[in-house]
């Protein structure tokens, strides 16, 4: 657009400006009682303080001659300053921030974007170098407070691994809780005259820590080991195509399946137990047969030296 055109629209700006001004001391000279018509001449001003101040903006911005623009922004001014009055007397009227103006705006053919406030250009301009001093700063602001939450949570997890790692050393019996280390440092200060009793008390203690860990822990270790046997003996029969025979009590019993070793393992190792039982067996057999046969034959020489000398006994008479 040319600068005419923005020279015209500040003159019809100006000329809507002073409109509006007679109108109000026609209008709000004279006390109102209804309400609801004080709320519509509030907010019929409110927005065509609105338009004239979208209008004075856009003139302000688009012209070139300084002297106008001058006086154009002290105009400018005044219409801003007239807007936040009339807002604030909206508010203290309805006792709300938010108003229902649609009807207001449908009687003049507006729509809800033609009131809306923009934030004056020559404020943006004007204050460019604040803005950007702030966006500094903010961002400063914000990159210090992102450091300081990783440190923040760098120490929150090592902390949790710390309890979590003293927590295991207690439960595998490797370290005493806190308490018992507590209790242990005046006995360390009293000398070798109260180690017995400390020693008594460390028994009872660890005594008691293993009844708690076996009444909370034992059901769930219980399961723990239960689900790896079935585990074993199901991956057991999935390679070798059966059920593997529990181990006896002299083979280690539920330890031989619960070691490190894969199900491939654990099968061969089960089937050479059994083979070892089995060969153990056999010779066992044997043995008991070699037994029977010499004790046979040792009744069979009794019977022959029994007929023996009842023969001699009988040639003698």
């Amino acid at each position: 657009m040319s600068q005419a055109t923005y020279n015209k629209m500040w003159t019809d700006a100006q000329k809507d400006l002073d409109i509006q001004l007679q109108r109000e001391r026609e209008e709000f000279l004279q006390p109102e009682q209804d309400l609801v018509k004080v709320f519509k001449m509030l907010a019929t001003s409110y927005i065509k303080y609105m338009q004239i101040f979208r209008a004075l903006e856009t003139a302000h911005d688009q012209l070139i001659h300084q002297q106008k623009r001058a006086a154009i922004r002290q105009v400018l001014d005044g219409v801003i300053g007239r807007i936040l009055e009339m807002k604030k007397e909206m508010v203290d009227l309805e006792k709300s921030e938010f108003h229902y103006i649609d009807n207001i705006l449908e009687d003049l053919k507006l729509l809800p974007e033609d009131i809306e406030v923009p934030i004056p250009r020559y404020f943006i301009k004007e204050q460019l170098e604040v803005l950007q001093q702030r966006e500094k700063i903010l961002d400063q602001i914000l990159l210090e407070a992102g450091l300081q939450a990783e440190v923040w949570r760098g120490c929150i997890q090592r902390k949790k691994t710390e309890n979590l790692r003293e927590e295991e050393m207690i439960f595998l019996g490797m370290s005493l809780p806190p308490h018992l280390r507590a209790m242990n440092i005046p006995q360390m200060d009293a000398g070798q005259v109260n180690a017995p009793q400390g020693e008594i008390r460390e028994r009872d203690d660890e005594i008691s820590i293993k009844n708690k860990l076996r009444e909370t822990e034992g059901l769930s270790i219980k399961e723990t080991l239960q689900d790896q046997i079935g585990q074993c003996f199901i991956e057991c029969r999935h390679i070798v195509g059966r059920f593997p025979d529990y181990p006896a009590e002299e083979a280690g019993g539920s330890m031989a399946i619960l070691s490190q070793n894969t199900p491939e393992q654990v099968a061969a190792e089960l089937a050479a137990k059994m083979e070892k039982a089995l060969e153990k067996k056999d010779q066992k057999d044997k043995k008991e047969k070699g037994g029977e046969k010499e004790k046979s034959k040792d009744k069979k020489e009794e019977k022959a030296k029994k007929k023996v000398r009842a023969s001699c006994s009988k040639n003698s008479l």
